[in-house]
Order: structure tokens, then sequence, then C-alpha cells
């Protein structure tokens, strides 16, 4: 199965039968789930599969003991299902029907995020027995262990997916079901961290204890006897171990007799065939094995040979994978778990699943609480903020101090993805951030921006560390948009200072070259309005003490000046004057100005000694600032002095 597409129910056990329609029609069978006897009817709304029919095969996906698992399409609810159809050799064995169905008939009595669910399961009117249930699309845990590079790095993940299946199995355990073939191979993790308990196919109700149920009474062979323990041989690739044991004439798939599971994780009761003592704390076993697996890389019979690993598990011999246990570098209280899950004898394990679940939640929400200390005493900061997310980017808890800062409430920000709130400019820096917490690297002094509840951004510098045994990152965060805002003017004012500064050097070298006074000053401006990113600029000369002002060149000879009594009187005044325009301008020049964009205006008096020469007229579509203005003074008195030389007798 882990060669495929895995999906729900896979590795179940047994072989395979032609159900003909006259049998699909009237079938009579005792159910051992319900202890009472079943009429199997075939279904008016599924009449078989493909075109023209409710659900349509897309392609196998998956082949166990029972049957053949499809990807399929249900037509009428526009799904994807998985479907698994009943090999026809099955139905000819005894109580194959009710075997088949009693895993749906099981996991749909469980319901549970991390049991699959059951949508659907009968006997078509052309005799096929089937199961339709949920299509899951992701990677079994067997597949994850193998892939792993870096243990203590994955083990937060893993520890993840291993506490979701207790939930699932504490679940069951409430409901009296118990799974009896628990291993990572049927465990399927799926994206958005879904995990999911598969293959209940010979799960059990323990209100039946003491009754046959079809797996626990010896089956047939082919050779007509019964199939002691010392012969139940896998059909698993050399060295796998998690293949499902078999009897003979099912190699590679459960077990339907004395013995049933895999091998390698089976509980030692369950491996000598004590049917009468398998109940939840077997199940137990089987989470202490998958434990031990993500703890150590191996399961914990793992011995070379099939028979040789169900012979250590009948013997309790479990010496080796508590070697290897000690020496994996584990938390210790996750050793120790796996250690009591693990006991030979049953009445030495938690009682059922969720005790182990307590025990896993315990352990992680002690993490938390450890690692929140230590990264206040750690930081020593004041608390402005303070999160804890998991390594996808997503809130798990937050402060009350979030509402004063981001205008949230907690509750609001809870499961939300941080990059929804950070600045677009944001998005990049901050991915790599969370990259570098991934990799253990702490962050110090990270700076971005969050959009606050009313709109507008507020700059926050964080400090943060990942803890690897939660998968989750802890940090505090502190507003320092004043600080900010204060830097951005800062590097305003010293980019304006240092255009200022060109402008002015590009005059000067303007203002000495050869060529006419109109020349000399169109240059002048053009490069004062290209650099300093202004709408206009005008050069204006006095025609005398009683003349008023003349206009001598313009950047754009087309724009509307201000009126020539605002000028005169900035002349008048010898001092530089600015001025902020709006629709409300009573001036009609000014108005005009207005219409055109112009949004400040800003004169300054050409003087020579007092005497005024001329003006400098400056036009933008924005306010300059104070230091803006009064920086123009060496560019002011360069254009003074041209204009007085150039007005000079030669």
């Amino acid at each position: 199965m882990d060669d495929h597409l895995t999906i729900s129910f896979g590795d179940d056990g047994e072989r395979r039968p032609h159900v003909t329609p006259e049998m699909a029609t009237v079938c009579r069978e005792v159910d051992d789930t319900t202890r009472g006897e079943v009429v199997w009817r075939s279904q008016e709304s599924v009449t078989g599969f493909g075109e023209g029919h409710r659900y349509q095969l897309i392609r196998e996906i998956g082949r166990g003991g029972m049957g053949i698992v499809h990807q399929g399409w249900d037509s009428q609810l526009c799904r994807s299902v998985a479907i698994k159809i009943m090999d026809p050799s099955q139905r000819l064995q005894p109580a194959g029907l009710p075997r088949f169905f009693r895993e749906a008939r099981i996991a749909s009595q469980l319901s549970h995020p991390g049991i699959v669910t059951i949508h659907e399961f009968g006997v078509t009117l052309e005799g096929e027995a089937f199961i339709v249930m949920e299509l899951l699309l992701g990677r079994t845990l067997r597949q994850i262990l193998k892939s792993v590079g870096d243990r203590g790095r994955e083990l937060p993940g893993l520890l993840t997916a291993f506490s979701e299946v207790c939930q699932a199995m504490a679940s069951a355990h409430g409901r009296g079901v118990i799974h009896r073939d628990l291993k990572p191979s049927n465990v399927m993790v799926c994206p958005f961290g879904v995990v999911s308990v598969m293959d209940w196919g010979v799960a059990k109700l323990l209100s039946d204890a003491g009754s046959s149920d079809g797996f626990d009474a010896p089956a047939a062979s082919t050779t007509g006897a019964d199939t002691p323990p010392a012969d139940v041989r896998p059909a698993a690739a050399p060295g796998t171990g998690d293949q499902t044991a078999a009897a003979p004439e099912a190699p590679g798939h459960t077990l339907a007799g004395t013995i049933f599971g895999t091998p390698a994780y089976l509980p030692p009761e369950q491996a000598r065939g004590e049917i009468d003592r398998v109940d939840c704390r077997s199940d137990v076993f089987g989470l202490g094995s998958v434990l031990c697996e993500i703890l150590t890389g191996t399961a914990p019979f793992a011995a070379a040979s099939a028979d040789d690993r169900c012979r250590q598990a009948a013997d309790g011999d479990l010496g080796e994978a508590f070697a290897r246990l000690d020496g994996c570098g584990g938390p210790l209280p996750l050793i120790s778990l796996a250690k009591r899950c693990l006991a030979a004898e049953p009445a030495a394990r938690p009682a059922d699943a969720g005790e182990v679940a307590t025990a896993v939640t315990t352990y992680l929400e002690s993490g938390q609480r450890r690692a929140e200390q230590e990264l206040v005493r750690f930081f020593d900061l004041s608390l402005d903020l303070f999160c804890i997310a998991g390594l996808n980017g997503i809130f798990h808890r937050l402060n009350d101090n979030v509402e004063s800062l981001l205008g949230y409430t907690a509750d609001e920000l809870v499961n939300q993805p941080i990059l929804d709130y950070v600045h677009p400019d944001d998005h990049e820096r901050t991915c790599q951030e969370l990259a570098h917490l991934a990799e253990q690297r702490p962050t110090i002094q990270f700076v971005n921006r969050y959009r606050h509840a009313d709109g507008r951004y507020v700059w926050l510098e964080w400090n943060a560390r990942a803890v690897a045994e939660e998968s989750a990152v802890y940090a505090v965060a502190r507003d320092i948009s004043e600080r900010m805002a204060a830097a951005e003017l800062r590097a305003t004012m010293e980019r304006e200072r240092e255009t200022i500064a060109a402008f002015a050097a590009a005059a000067g070298l303007f203002l000495t070259a050869s060529g006419s006074l109109a020349e000399r000053l169109g240059n002048v401006v053009e490069e004062g309005v290209s650099l300093l990113g202004l709408q206009a600029m005008e050069v204006w000369q006095c025609d005398g003490p009683e003349g008023g002002a003349r206009l001598l060149t313009a950047s754009n000879p087309d724009a509307v000046s201000a009126s020539p009594r605002i000028l005169n009187a900035i002349i008048e005044q010898r001092q530089p004057h600015q001025r902020s325009l709006d629709s409300s301008a009573d001036d009609p020049a000014l108005a005009r100005l207005v219409e055109r964009g112009v949004r400040s205006f800003v004169g300054y008096p050409l003087l020579v000694g007092d005497r005024p020469v001329g003006l400098l007229a400056v036009y933008a579509k924005e306010s300059l600032s104070e230091m803006h203005v009064m920086a123009m003074s060496t560019t002011v008195a360069s254009l003074a002095l041209a204009i007085a030389a150039d007005a000079r007798p030669q």
C-alpha cells in the first residue's frame, strides 16, 4: 500500500469471491458487530460502477487481501471518494461478507476526525460487495519515518502526529472498539495536520469478548490444517518487518486465524494467540510500538526474519528495543512512556489509549510552559506582545496586549496565518525568518510591519526562538512605530540634504559657465525640477525699484504663475515665503495653480546685500519641508549674483 497513493482502509487481510446477483439479492449472515442476523440486500442506488452509474472508478490505488481499493468519483455529490470492492473469492469464505463489512460498520460508529469516514457500503445488483469511504491523500507515517533525516529536528512534528493517533484511539476505546493492528503504515498523515488511523479490518468490539468474530477462530489453510504460529510467514520484502502476518492462503496480509497482526509490532499475548487477553492494552502496546519507532527509527521486534520476529513477540523479548530507546537521546518522559506501553505483561501497561493520550498531552504542555518561562528569562523584555505560533506560521496563543497593540482580540488571531497580517513588502523577509527559526536559529530584533485592525501598519520588533520538542515558536514583540518614524524622518532629511547639495553644486556650475543669462538660468531651473522632484521653477528679475518683476526663465513656460501681486509682496518683504495651496485659495492665479495639481508654493527673494534683484519661485505637488526651504540659500545667493552681474554695464 505504501507504494501507492495510500487511502483509508489499506492492508486488510484475506483473499478474494465471486458473488452472483442471486447471492447479492438476499444474503443472510450473522454479523458479529451486532450479534444478530443481518439481511444484505442489493443497493437500489448502486447498481454498478462506471459510466452511467453514480460511482466511477478512476484508478486502482491499493490492494489488500479482502479487495481492491480504487480512487473514485461520486457523480451525485461531485466529490472524490475511495471505493473498496470485495474480491469475489472472499465471498465464498465462511463469514466472508460480514468480515468484509465489519470494518465499515465499526468505523462508521467511530465519529472522530482521526478515523476515516464511511459514506456507504453494500452489494450492487451486479453482485459486487463494496465500501465507499473518504479519500485520504497524504503519506503514511511509515513513509515519513523512512525519510527522516535529522530525527531531533523532525521529532516535534512526529510527536504531533502521534498525539493525534492517541486521541483517535482513545475515542475508539471509549466506544469499546480495539484496532488490533496498530503500526506506522496504518497511520495516514494528510496535508493541513490531518492524521487518520486506517485499516479497521481486524478491529473488534469488546462487548463481543469470549465469542468468535471470524478472526479469532482458526482459519482453514489451503491444506485443510490449522496454521500454527511458527508457520506464519509474511510476504514482506526482506527486512521490512511491516507486512501484516498472514496464513499461507493470503500471504502478506492480516492473518484471519490463530495469530493476526504484524510481527514487528505484535503484543506478546496476541502473538501467542491468547485471544481472551487481547483488549485495549494490546492497542496500547501498538501505540508504544509506534512511539518506539518514532524515537529510535526501528520497530520493537527487529529480527531478520518474520519467524524470528514472531518468536520475539511471543516471548515478550524487548531487551533490544529497550536498549535502543535508552540510547536514542530522546526526551526521557517519552522514553519512559514507550517502555511502559511496551511492557510484556498487559497489566503493567497504561489501561487504554486515553491514558497514553493524556501522558503525551501533559508532556507537550509542560514543554510549552518550560519554553515560555525560559523565553521570558532569556529575552528579559517587557512583554508588549507575547505569542506562540507554529513553524507553519499559524498563531496558537497570544496575550491580551495584542488588543492594545494591534486592535484585535487574542481569539481573533488564534489559528490565523501570520502572513495574513504582515505588510506585503515584508512577506519575503518574514518567511526567511520563519525558515531560520525552523533551523533552530534564534530571531533577535527582527523588524516588520503588522496590519492594525484600523488598516494602518504598526512596526514591531521581534525576539523569538523555536522549541523543537513542541514544533512551536515563542516570541515577544514591542511596538517601535515611533522609533521607525523618527528614523524615517532622519533618513528623509538626509536624502533631501544630499539632493539639495547636489542641486546647489550643479547650479553653481551652470551659473559660472559661458552663455547668455537666459541659457544659464534655463539650465538651473531644469536641473532643479529634475533633481528636487518639483512641478515647476521660475526665475524673475526686478526691473527697478518701482518697476516690479518680469519673468526671465521658467521650466514650463505654459505653467500659470503666482500673481504679480504675491511675487512683488515677497520681494518687498525680503524674506522667503511658503504657502500651502488648496481649493479655497482666494487669489485667482493660485486657484489656477491648484487646478494644475500644485499644492505648495515657495518664493525666495534674490538679494544682493539688501537690494532685491529678482525672485526664485518653486512649485511642488506636496508641501516642502522646512529644511528644504532653508537649504536653498546657497542657490538663491548664486542666482542673485548672476542676475546682478548681468545687469551691470559692460
